[in-house]
């Protein structure tokens, strides 16, 4: 492993470089450059931005570890990502396009007429993106602990300050955001690279053996907290709640709705959603080699209740010495800057979400909306028992499922079925954020669910979904008054191409 001092002054230099740089590309950017949707930008360019916000130190140490953990069998679970896009490019990005709304507090205020479900759905969108920001917090404690040899609290501290530094000073602006995503890229695919022609130049006797049980993870004894490690893939239901959960959860997620909004019109929102697809699936490949070598050279780890430092060790395995610190300063830094970029982007749209529906708008409140958005994961972290042992991945799968389970059946509704209701929606959102937090609370062993709900948290995601959508169809069949009396246009809106002409007084197709 690298010298300490030296990991930790290069996250320091990132750590002061990020904000640095983003601030001055935001200056000469101009203020229309902070809101996704201000003006429109390439599709790729959108592209970019959404794949950087998603390519996160999470998903690319996660992605590994779940091979690290589980074999090659796990890598079929991306087919649930696959399904999201099919769903996001055939039912949600044109007319959601065509809506001209920019988030999905946005389009249920729009499409229903009401601001109290406009609430309701921003507690769900605020929830997720909470959980969601204490993977963020874990992934920098644990570079802080292993770069620089440091306490986790302290790489918490500092991810918390640089944050508010970027938001507050207007940084973030949609190329530098773009430029991140290549970053994060090169800083994987090339560690990969290198290695994989390590192994292969070695000689190897044998092929990892990627077939093989599942690794078992070490659990942290005295915390009673259950689901540190990474997630189960060991039943078919559990298997399936996943899948579900990735392919709704990216439906549902917010930013989605902010970079389809800013597309020039529906047939270049495809093309975002589309070149999305094409570029996390490029960057997909290098996580995935690096955890097959992991099983390989440093399966060691997960006894240990390592796992999520695989990436980290894997590069003194294969190359000891000073090439193999190089590479894991390479990987280290790429997993800061995305931790830095993702948290920005996180907070700045959470901060936004609680300003407006939770502390009546204005430059003021935001301020105090953006430390509520990073303040909140800390304090979970601080003070919650067991949490700050949680493996990264593991506040990432209850995000995606409580997003699939609430926004994801309200957005797929309201664009297609015209009886849907303000009463029904907030039944079933209400319906769907109790489920889930009765789920955590007892795959956390907070509490224990009666005989037949004993094996709901462990594929929660299935049966919740089913809930939700009937209470929302069932009360909306039962409230048809509350339909709104614009519907007809609203659908006419979002499902009918304009010519040209009009695309000047309405969303352009």
């Amino acid at each position: 492993m690298i010298d300490h001092v030296v990991g930790g002054a290069l996250l320091g230099l990132v750590a002061i470089a990020v904000p640095v740089a983003g601030g001055m590309h935001s200056r000469s950017a101009g203020r229309s450059d902070f809101s996704a949707a201000a003006r429109p930008v390439s599709a790729l360019c959108s592209a970019a931005c959404v794949s950087g916000e998603m390519f996160s130190a999470v998903a690319f140490l996660g992605a590994a570890v779940v091979v690290l953990v589980h074999g090659a069998g796990a890598i079929w679970v991306a087919s649930g990502l696959c399904i999201g896009f099919c769903l996001l490019t055939t039912l949600v990005a044109a007319p959601l396009r065509r809506s001209g709304v920019y988030s999905p507090s946005d389009f249920a205020e729009w499409r229903l007429g009401s601001r109290k479900v406009r609430r309701i759905v921003s507690a769900c969108v605020v929830f997720a993106g909470w959980l969601y920001l204490v993977a963020q917090y874990l992934a920098a404690g644990l570079l802080v602990d292993r770069l620089a040899g440091l306490p986790a609290w302290l790489g918490w501290a500092v991810l918390f300050g640089v944050t508010l530094v970027i938001v507050l000073g207007g940084g973030g602006a949609t190329g530098f955001q773009a430029a991140q995503f290549w970053i994060k890229l090169l800083a994987l695919a090339v560690p990969a690279a290198v290695l994989a022609a390590v192994w292969l130049l070695g000689a190897p006797e044998r092929a990892p053996d990627l077939s093989a049980a599942p690794l078992t993870a070490h659990q942290p004894p005295g915390d009673g907290i259950a689901g540190v490690g990474p997630p189960r893939l060991d039943t078919p239901a559990g298997v399936l709640s996943l899948h579900v959960a990735l392919a709704l959860g990216i439906v549902g997620i917010p930013q989605f709705i902010g970079r389809l909004s800013a597309a020039r019109g529906a047939r270049e929102a495809r093309r975002t959603v589309l070149a999305v697809a094409g570029l996390l699936g490029a960057a997909m490949p290098a996580p995935l080699v690096l955890g097959w070598l992991a099983r390989d050279r440093a399966s060691d780890v997960v006894a240990a209740g390592q796992a999520d430092a695989a990436l980290l060790i894997l590069p003194q395995r294969l190359l000891p010495g000073p090439y193999g610190d190089v590479l894991t300063v390479l990987i280290g830094l790429g997993a800061a800057v995305a931790v830095l970029s993702v948290s920005a982007a996180l907070c700045r749209a959470l901060g936004g979400t609680i300003t407006q529906c939770m502390l009546g708008g204005g430059a003021g409140m935001f301020r105090l909306g953006v430390v509520l958005a990073m303040g909140i994961p800390v304090l979970v972290l601080a003070l919650v028992p067991g949490v700050a042992q949680w493996s990264v991945l593991t506040p990432v799968v209850p995000a995606l499922a409580l997003t699939a389970v609430t926004v994801a059946p309200m957005l797929l509704l309201g664009l297609w079925w015209r009886g849907l209701t303000a009463p029904g929606v907030a039944v079933g959102l209400i319906t769907g954020l109790a489920g889930m937090a009765v789920c955590l609370a007892a795959e956390a062993d907070l509490l224990r669910l009666p005989g037949p709900l004993a094996d709901l948290p462990a594929a929660p995601v299935p049966p919740m979904l089913l809930l939700v959508t009937a209470a929302m169809v069932l009360v909306s069949l039962a409230t048809p008054r509350s339909r709104p009396g614009a519907v007809e246009a609203m659908l006419d809106r979002m499902h009918v191409a304009r010519p040209a002409a009009a695309a000047r007084t309405r969303p352009a197709d």
